[in-house]
């Protein structure tokens, strides 16, 4: 289960902040700007001569932090407008956002404003250069002038600064959100790791992994068991890139695997290939999953793994994993290619994902068992594993073992291990039969 992501606080509510801390700012400014001018300051504090330039130095302070919260809660209002009023017609975000906008009052239209701003600032930088005036001869108060225009000056530089950041940050995010919304469009070539990556994605805490389901049109063997045929390292193995170590990093309990019949008659070498190719992978993916289960009933909790692959028509090639629908597109083999199909749905997305899930139940039941299918492809009247491969088109595959499936293994490694499959399968058929 993904977390929650902690909710920001509003464009408002930022704002809101921000002029309570100018509006402070400004009523201190303007109490100190008094105090200076009627001399109503507490004589006892200091003397005569300490008063003033401590005071100016606290006046001093006020004005610098005013000119900032002035500056920064401008450049953050302009922002924030300029934002919503170049967003997507119907992003719910911006429409609340919209809809908080029409809320502003009079405060927020001021420091929107740099009229508002000028205002805000000049009204106690204007009294208490008149106030300095009046106490003090020149030149302090051009000097005074003088450190309040550095002030502004470097108050507004920073807040400009500041909010280049954030929008740099944004035009990052946005950028980042749409190459990855077209390179999903585009698709993603590295179709087995993005799809087991899904499979294996953590449970909830004290849950377990929702069912998979899925339709393949073609059937790989894991690299891992190709590199070596040998099934309890491949059943020990704890890597993510393979179909069992998917299924159980994610804790999976059920999986649902549909796939149309293949080819009975060919008419090249291309397509005997393909369909041995086929035939070998689903034939593999089921003994991979019944050990799976047999493994899992084995364990010390006994624990359940419910799996189904079924032979049914569709034209689809989907994965259907914790609410995302994983499509396969593109021409066999060589330009095939996944995408999220609910990436950009939305709210659709959460229906779309049932009802290929149910779409996929709905095949399972009403199609026929592959165990069964397979002892059919692998009857023929031959007993013999050989006799079998060389019937199913394993010498056209051999021919286009690495150039069309990129296969790294010489046909001489992997005749011994499809051979493997075929007695395994035809071990457990035949147990299954007399018991």
């Amino acid at each position: 289960m993904d977390r929650q992501a902690p909710v920001a606080a509003s464009p408002t509510q930022a704002h809101s902040r921000l002029v309570i801390g100018a509006v402070t700012l400004w009523t201190v400014s303007m109490v100190l700007v008094i105090t200076f001018l009627f001399d109503t300051w507490p004589h006892e504090w200091l003397d005569d001569e300490q008063r003033e330039p401590w005071f100016h130095a606290v006046v001093v302070i006020v004005l610098t932090l005013l000119a900032f919260f002035c500056s920064h809660l401008h450049h953050h209002v302009v922002h924030e407008r300029e934002r919503r009023a170049h967003a997507k017609d119907g992003d719910e975000r911006e429409q609340q956002d919209e809809r908080e906008t029409r809320g502003e009052g009079i405060v927020f239209k001021i420091f929107g404003s740099w009229w508002g701003i000028a205002i805000v600032f000049v009204i106690p930088t204007a009294a208490y250069f008149g106030a300095h005036t009046l106490h003090s001869p020149l030149p302090e108060p051009a000097i005074f002038v003088m450190a309040v225009v550095a002030i502004y000056v470097a108050a507004e530089h920073y807040a400009s600064l500041d909010k280049q950041r954030e929008d740099l940050r944004w035009v990052t995010d946005e950028l980042g959100k749409q190459v990855t919304s077209m390179q999903n469009a585009l698709g993603a070539r590295d179709g087995r790791t993005r799809i087991y990556a899904a499979y294996c994605q953590p449970p909830a805490t004290g849950g377990h992994g929702g069912p998979i389901h899925a339709i393949y049109r073609s059937f790989d063997i894991d690299s891992e068991w190709l590199a070596s045929g040998d099934w309890a390292a491949y059943m020990a193995s704890p890597q993510t890139t393979s179909l069992v170590g998917a299924l159980r990093s994610g804790d999976r309990r059920a999986v649902r695997i549909v796939t149309p019949p293949i080819a009975s008659a060919v008419r090249d070498a291309v397509e005997a290939a393909d369909r041995f190719h086929n035939v070998i992978g689903l034939l593999w993916h089921w003994l991979a999953l019944h050990r799976f289960q047999v493994e899992r009933a084995a364990g010390p909790e006994g624990g359940t793994f419910d799996f189904r692959v079924a032979i049914a028509d569709t034209p689809h090639w989907v994965h259907a994993v914790d609410g995302k629908v994983l499509q396969i597109a593109g021409e066999y083999p060589h330009e095939l290619r996944v995408k999220d199909m609910t990436f950009d749905m939305g709210d659709m997305a959460p229906r779309f994902a049932a009802w290929v899930r149910e779409e996929i139940d709905t095949l399972c039941a009403r199609g026929q068992d592959a165990r069964a299918y397979l002892g059919t492809m692998l009857d023929g009247g031959a007993t013999d594993a050989d006799a079998i491969m060389e019937r199913l088109g394993w010498p056209q595959w051999a021919m286009h073992a690495g150039t069309r499936y990129g296969i790294g293994q010489s046909p001489e490694e992997l005749q011994p291990r499809f051979r493997g499959l075929i007695e395994a399968f035809q071990n457990i058929a035949g147990g299954t039969a007399r018991g």
